[in-house]
């Protein structure tokens, strides 16, 4: 078994967006266990249940799940992280943090098919690692966005689109 917490508060923020229809149930059911030194489990945990009581002094809930152990890598009081996915913002893009500029209202800058450019604010409601931030609104599907090089844009009408490379 692994026992996880998390905070209470976390629990009531995602079921108020689920209520409010911003986010979506996951389907997910599997967990990843993450070791200290980065490595991912090869067995995926299954969510078991939410404790119904809230740790006064931590102001967390508990959360246990079932995990495959074969080869006993997992000891008992072993701390690892987890990965567990919750809830789907549907119609959500992942974009690289770089093209994003964070300010009081968070932009980045669309490019039209005629090689111009403007800037479009977008709303980031979280991240997915450390390299891309969850955008759920502002960004319409098939829109490019300039990731980089934005510091030689001063004065340019036009650019020229070149697709990213996946790494």
């Amino acid at each position: 078994y692994v026992s996880i917490t998390q905070p209470a508060l976390t629990i009531l923020n995602i079921k108020k967006l689920l209520e409010s229809g911003e986010v979506k149930n996951s389907d997910n059911n599997e967990i990843e266990l993450v070791f200290e030194d980065g490595s991912v489990y090869p067995h995926k945990a299954r969510f078991l249940f939410l404790d119904q009581s809230v740790d006064e002094a931590t102001g967390e809930v508990n959360l246990r799940a079932e995990v495959d152990n074969p080869n006993g890598d997992l000891l008992p009081g072993l701390y690892v992280r987890v990965r567990l996915p919750q809830a789907v913002y549907p119609n959500a893009f992942l974009v690289p943090q770089k093209a994003i500029t964070r300010g009081q209202q968070d932009t980045l800058l669309v490019v039209e098919a005629d090689g111009s450019f403007h800037p479009q604010v977008v709303k980031i409601v979280g991240a997915d690692g450390n390299n891309n931030w969850i955008v759920n609104a502002g960004l319409q599907q098939g829109q490019k966005v300039i990731i980089e090089g934005t510091s030689h844009l001063r004065g340019a009408q036009k650019v020229q689109i070149r697709e990213a490379q996946s790494k």
